[in-house]
C-alpha cells in the first residue's frame, strides 16, 4: 500500500482559508437576513415575532440548531459564545434580540443581576411571603405525614438523650424532621 504525496504551496493553503471564510460570511448573512425577518424593531428592543418558550424567551432555528433567539441574535451579530456562558439581558425583555441589549456573564453574574434588578422572588419578594394563605401548609400539603396535632406533641415533649430518635420511632419520621420541628426550621406555623 502507497502513501500519494500531494503538494500544495502556502499560497493555496492561504487561498483556501480565505474561501472557506467568505463561504461562512457568505452563510452568515443569509442566516441574519433570515433572522431579522422574525424581529420586529420597536423603540429600543428588538422583539421577536416567532416561536417563543413558556417564560416568553423567544426560540429560533439556526445552524440546525434550536437556539433561543437572544444567544442566536449574539451569535449571529456579535461573536461566538463560549462554552458555560449565558448570554444576559440589559433591558430584561425575554423576547428581546437586539445585540446591543445583550452581554455574557457567568450563571452566578446572570443570578446576580436578577436579584440586583428585582427579577428574582427571594425574601419578602417571594410568593410564600406575598401570598402566604395560598401555599398549603401542615397536614394540608401533599407530602406531609403529620398532623398539627402530632407536632404539637413533639414539640411540647421534654428534651433528653434520644428523644429525637424515639419521637422519630413514635410518628413514623426521621429524627432530623422532628429535630427540624423542635427547633423551629419546620412547621412554624403551630
Amino acid at each position: 500500500m502507497g502513501y500519494v504525496i500531494i503538494e500544495i504551496t502556502h499560497e493555496e493553503v492561504i487561498l483556501n482559508l480565505i474561501n472557506r471564510e467568505r463561504l461562512f460570511e457568505s452563510l452568515l448573512e443569509q442566516k441574519k437576513k433570515w433572522f431579522m425577518r422574525y424581529v420586529e424593531k420597536k423603540d429600543k428592543c428588538w422583539l421577536w415575532k416567532g416561536k417563543k418558550d413558556k417564560y416568553g424567551y423567544a426560540k429560533s432555528r439556526v445552524i440546525k440548531l434550536t437556539w433561543h433567539a437572544h444567544r442566536a441574535s449574539y451569535f449571529l451579530f456579535k461573536e461566538d459564545i463560549p462554552k458555560g456562558m449565558c448570554v444576559c439581558h440589559k433591558c430584561d425583555m425575554p423576547s428581546c434580540v437586539n445585540p446591543e441589549h445583550l452581554f455574557l456573564g457567568t450563571q452566578k453574574e446572570n443570578v446576580r443581576d436578577m436579584i440586583k434588578k428585582g427579577r428574582k422572588p427571594i425574601g419578602e419578594n417571594h410568593p410564600s411571603r406575598k401570598n402566604p394563605d395560598y401555599l398549603k401548609r401542615g397536614s394540608n400539603h401533599w407530602k406531609s405525614n403529620l398532623t398539627e396535632k402530632q407536632v404539637e406533641k413533639i414539640k411540647s415533649y421534654e428534651g433528653g438523650y434520644g428523644i429525637g430518635r424515639r419521637l422519630a420511632k413514635r410518628f413514623k419520621v426521621s429524627p432530623q424532621t422532628i429535630s427540624n420541628i423542635r427547633n423551629g426550621k419546620i412547621w412554624k406555623h403551630v
